[in-house]
């Protein structure tokens, strides 16, 4: 007779959750069972990383979706086209709010689109203004990676965080260059209210680093259409 196997939860005494796996056999005379010998082991951190792994899954199927369905925007109009990368990648990845920024001729920073997960709704044209953040426009321009992770106090972001994003109960946040000929011209910011978030995952943040990618395919798209209509303007001129 095979052993029977049973997993379960059970609540410990400080209300925190363990899984269980319960193993019996059972000793029959004919169909009557005599006697049964039992194994008790704590499975919680094996189920963790079988969830783990599974959100993990799903989620690069969410990415994937959602990386595909970018790749077939038209391109025909930037301020469309920006709105549908930050609403497409919040509603994938499941972000609270994420938000296009470009750096205007002054050299501050304008929100070209942000779009808040729990309203579903869009805004445009903050201002954050390089003489207010200098070492967070100063970092912009590095090479740093920057991957937000509970407990981070890095000097640089501290005016950032407490002026744009703790307002807004902003938990965490995921930062990514987009550059045009090679040049920095904007970041994507992505924000979680999460308290339980800690860190953000190497696949989101590579697929911040891919939704950087389509707004720069945009702006390149933006370029294109403005040479194509001083052209017909010149001519029609002449």
């Amino acid at each position: 007779e095979l052993p029977v196997q049973i997993e379960y939860r059970m609540v410990k005494s400080d209300n925190s959750i363990v899984w269980i796996r319960d193993i019996i056999k059972f000793e029959w005379d004919v169909n009557t069972p005599i006697a049964s010998v039992g194994a008790i082991s704590d499975i919680t951190n094996a189920r963790k990383l079988e969830i783990e792994r599974r959100n993990r899954d799903e989620q690069i199927i969410l990415h994937q979706s959602a990386l595909l369905e970018l790749s077939r925007l038209k391109n025909t109009d930037l301020d469309e086209t920006i709105k549908s990368i930050t609403e497409i990648s919040s509603k994938a990845l499941k972000i609270d709010k994420i938000g296009v920024l470009l750096f205007k001729k002054d050299g501050n920073l304008i929100t070209k689109d942000s779009y808040d997960l729990s309203t579903g709704k869009h805004t445009a044209n903050d201002i954050l203004y390089k003489k207010d953040h200098p070492k967070f426009f100063e970092f912009l321009y590095s090479e740093k990676k920057y991957i937000n992770e509970k407990g981070g106090n890095e000097e640089f972001m501290s005016n950032y965080i407490k002026e744009w994003l703790i307002p807004f109960g902003t938990a965490l946040i995921l930062i990514s260059r987009v550059r045009l000929h090679g040049e920095v011209v904007g970041i994507i910011v992505m924000e979680s209210r999460d308290k339980e978030k800690t860190n953000w995952s190497p696949e989101e943040f590579d697929f911040s680093v891919a939704v950087a990618g389509f707004v720069t395919l945009a702006l390149e798209s933006q370029e294109h259409l403005d040479a194509e209509l001083m052209i017909k303007r010149s001519l029609s001129e002449k």
